[in-house]
């Protein structure tokens, strides 16, 4: 479904992540940055010491160098604001540095002044590596015990995920059924599932909005909601409707779900596809597939969409194919994507293989086309009887 993991790859994520921070956290950071650099100003004055530049001139370059990191960390963890402020600061410190710039003059320090003046800064500099050091540790311990806590939830959230979507390998009734949900990231948004319902026998594939745990979380009540709904005798565009119904009072309009349904029953089969990819179906000996595009808009989007469905036959070996577009649009390094095209290819060339070899064929050259960057969901259902 067009929308990482690690440390941010970007500006903007970068500043999201700071953002992110609670303030007492800005605070240790920006403190650690300002007595680290506090050493920059101290050395300046080891380099100069022969010179022996007033005391009053040293604090000021000390001070100036902590405070214009700390301003630059700023301007990284709010807004562009602190950026003027961060520009501006080097003016105000060369004037600052002028004030103060006046030397003992024409007489040589003294061994003994000299002396003093370095261990005052050696003292500077020891106690500010102390003080940013250890800020730094703490910073970084809390850190790290917030994104321990995120991680172990995100761990939990994939197990539920995992158990909601588990691989499938059956008999159900007249069909065998194979299908497997391959996530881009630790939580996936894609959910197929396959179940028998007194007579009939169910098949559906759903891609929801996004990725991670908010992608899975809807995920979630998106297949608890159609799997009840699909229980019953309800006709597939009245399950729709009342999906649609359901994700418009979430009133978030950037979540919506694509959906691909089919009810085998004795009289044919049933099928809807809203905003989801085609749907495949082999017959015995074709050499190329039907699809079954979608007729309505994904559900969650709109809050009058014209649902529909309609009937075809299954005869014995026809194989239905249902996919997420985490196959079909992988692309390859000139931009070229896998295409319902590859995937009809490699159906039509396995096609007197078992599913569980099929299914592996299509995901091995969709590998091999290129690389993996959204959820990949495959199901295939094929009747036997």
């Amino acid at each position: 479904m067009p929308t990482g993991r690690g440390w941010p790859s970007s500006n903007a994520e970068q500043r999201r992540f700071f953002q992110s921070l609670p303030e007492s956290a800005k605070l240790q950071l920006t403190l650690a940055v300002f007595c680290t650099f506090c050493v920059i100003g101290v050395m300046n004055d080891v380099w100069a010491v022969t010179t022996m530049r007033p005391m009053k001139l040293m604090v000021v370059i000390t001070v100036g160098s902590g405070l214009m990191s700390a301003i630059a960390l700023q301007s990284l963890m709010r807004d562009r604001r602190w950026t003027f402020v961060a520009a501006a600061f080097p003016l105000l410190f060369f004037l600052a540095a002028r004030m103060f710039g006046e030397t003992v003059g024409p007489v040589p320090p003294t061994l003994a002044a000299i002396k003093q003046r370095l261990f005052i800064d050696g003292m500077t500099c020891l106690t500010t590596t102390v003080a940013g050091y250890a800020l730094f540790i703490g910073f970084i311990t809390r850190a790290g015990r917030q994104q321990l806590r995120l991680r172990t939830e995100v761990e939990l959230a994939g197990a539920i995920h995992d158990a909601l979507v588990p691989a499938i390998g059956a008999r159900l009734g007249h069909f065998d059924v194979h299908g497997r949900a391959q996530p881009s990231s630790e939580v996936g948004g894609d959910l197929f599932d396959a179940f028998a319902s007194g007579d009939a026998t169910i098949a559906c594939i759903a891609d929801v909005s996004g990725h991670g745990v908010h992608a899975g979380t809807l995920m979630a009540m998106v297949r608890s909601a159609v799997r009840t709904r699909l229980r019953g005798p309800a006709p597939l565009p009245e399950v729709l409707r009342d999906l649609n119904l359901l994700l418009l009072e979430l009133e978030q309009r950037e979540r919506f779900v694509t959906l691909a349904l089919l009810r085998f029953d004795g009289e044919g089969v049933e099928v809807a596809n809203a905003g989801h990819p085609p749907i495949l179906r082999l017959r015995t000996g074709a050499a190329r597939c039907e699809t079954f595009e979608s007729t309505a808009p994904p559900a969650g989007v709109t809050a009058d969409p014209r649902f529909d469905s309609q009937r075809v036959t299954a005869g014995r070996g026809d194989l239905f194919v249902l996919y997420s577009d985490g196959i079909s649009e992988v692309s390859d390094r000139t931009g070229r994507e896998f295409g319902v095209a590859g995937i009809e290819r490699i159906v039509v060339a396995n096609a007197a293989r078992s599913l569980a070899e099929i299914h592996d064929a299509v995901l091995s050259a969709a590998r091999a086309h290129g690389p993996q960057t959204d959820d990949q969901t495959l199901l295939l259902v094929r009747r036997v009887t």
